[in-house]
């Protein structure tokens, strides 16, 4: 069995690896698009509030982070699909929503087209984008992945954190080439 902590041969070949901390010299010109559900909003604009902190502690500037609001989450993968009338080109994206189990399949067929709708944007367009729609069975799950009431775990800022990672390994796979 192979520990995947430790691979003997793992010395012998070159690792690319992104770094969040990576994008802070180049802060300046890196552009996010956040795209994030009005649905359960409470819920999103704390997982908004956790992702906004992290871009703006690594260097983003204002200006070159766009909020799109949408209705839900199965619209999400739509909007993150636009680039709109100019040429720009993201660095990351983040999907931002919550959909919490209720008594009909709704919720299976939402979450899953939804996350479906995003890895076909993302695979199609070349960008990353960081996926945290929470498909929770509570309110209070929600609440905790939010960071909200006291809660250590926030899937908002974790979200910010993997944009910015995927967005340095992404420029640094393309310089490789």
């Amino acid at each position: 069995m192979v520990d995947a902590h430790k691979t003997a041969n793992a010395d012998k070949v070159k690792t690319i690896e992104g770094d969040p901390a990576a994008m802070r010299p180049n802060a300046e010109s890196q552009r996010v698009r956040i795209v994030a559900s009005r649905y359960n909003r409470e819920i999103t604009d704390a997982l908004l509030e956790g992702a906004l902190d992290v871009l703006f502690e690594h260097g983003v500037k204002e200006h070159c982070i766009e909020l799109v609001r949408v209705p839900g989450a199965f619209e999400i993968p739509l909007a993150l699909a636009q680039v709109g009338g100019t040429p720009i080109r993201w660095d990351a994206q983040l999907a931002l929503g919550c959909v919490i189990r209720g008594e009909t399949a709704h919720f299976d067929l939402i979450t899953e087209q939804c996350s479906r709708g995003v890895m076909d944007v993302m695979v199609k367009t070349g960008v990353p984008i960081a996926f945290e729609v929470l498909s929770v069975e509570s309110r209070e799950q929600a609440e905790a992945r939010a960071g909200m009431g006291g809660s250590t775990s926030h899937r908002g800022r974790a979200a910010a954190f993997a944009a910015l990672e995927m967005a340095d390994l992404i420029q640094k796979i393309r310089r490789h080439d």
